[in-house]
């Protein structure tokens, strides 16, 4: 296993510190250079359109879009993800395995 060294603090702040106005995700300078990184982006994987969504589209069809984790306990609650068809992400929801079962969404 190789190890990568860090620069010096100094150095690595300073590079922190250029990129601290991206951290206001309203301002107008920071919407302007995603939307710059986004076509660019967009314009250099633009021949591989047709990889991207056959890609996708064999993912999808080897993962079960409604599947749900096995709970595990934390605090009295269960918690566990649950998949929705049709969306991108999992959900996090829990259980009190103590009083009448109940679902809350956690976003």
């Amino acid at each position: 296993m190789s190890t990568v060294e860090m620069p010096p603090p100094a150095i690595s702040e300073a590079i922190a510190s250029m990129r601290n106005w991206l951290k206001d995700r309203k301002s107008p300078r920071t919407l302007d250079y995603l939307k710059a990184e986004n076509r660019r982006t967009d314009s250099s994987l633009a021949g591989l359109e047709s990889l991207r969504s056959d890609l996708f589209r064999e993912l999808l069809g080897r993962i079960k879009e409604d599947d749900a984790s096995v709970p595990y306990l934390y605090n009295g609650y269960c918690y566990y993800h649950r998949n929705f068809v049709g969306k991108d992400y999992p959900v996090l929801l829990s259980t009190c395995p103590n009083r009448q079962m109940r679902s809350m969404k956690f976003i």
